[in-house]
């Protein structure tokens, strides 16, 4: 299976409120991730959003598993996940009902993208700089053994004039 990633251009925030909290109506860009339980309110949004007095984790970058994810197929936060603990680095997974993203605070960026290189899971070589003029984006992924085959999409993918490229992942701007 082979699973191309997007870093998403923005700097996202981890935030806490009391369980019984209204959902605020600064939660409105295109990533958001809202998740109540009996003890919390959890978001995931753009830190710019989040007003200083919320109780946040500030500082972390979102990369994404481009595509639909089957239901079926096993192994896909496992194997990623593996590659980035070994690193020391942490992750926080955030799934939908298409697919699965992990966010990485900003200052282990550079450390996630060598840690997936050297896992293989991204390429070593390729015009993957920010803000390049990338008109084709060739796929930055692996065959990984013992995951199910799924459908191929987005491996081919042109980009439009706000998305950039780093190291080797597609990065698109929150709208």
């Amino acid at each position: 299976m082979n699973f191309p990633l997007e870093l998403l251009t923005d700097t996202f925030a981890i935030c806490r409120l009391d369980f019984d909290a209204p959902i605020p109506d600064w939660t409105h860009c295109d990533f958001v991730s809202i998740t109540r339980t009996w003890d919390e309110l959890s978001i995931v949004c753009r830190q710019d959003d989040v007003p200083d007095d919320v109780q946040a984790e500030r500082g972390w970058r979102c990369l994404r598993v481009v595509g639909k994810l089957e239901f079926s197929l096993v192994g896909v936060i496992a194997i990623l996940t593996k590659v980035l603990a070994e690193s020391g680095i942490s992750v926080f997974v955030v799934s939908t009902f298409d697919t699965d993203y992990f966010l990485v605070r900003q200052i282990d960026v550079n450390r996630t993208v060598e840690a997936l290189k050297d896992a293989g899971l991204l390429p070593r070589t390729g015009n993957f700089l920010a803000g390049s003029n990338v008109t084709n984006l060739e796929p930055f992924s692996r065959s990984l053994s013992g995951v199910h085959q799924n459908a191929r999409t987005n491996h081919h993918r042109h980009l439009s004039d706000g998305d950039s490229v780093l190291s080797g992942l597609r990065s698109r701007p929150c709208r």
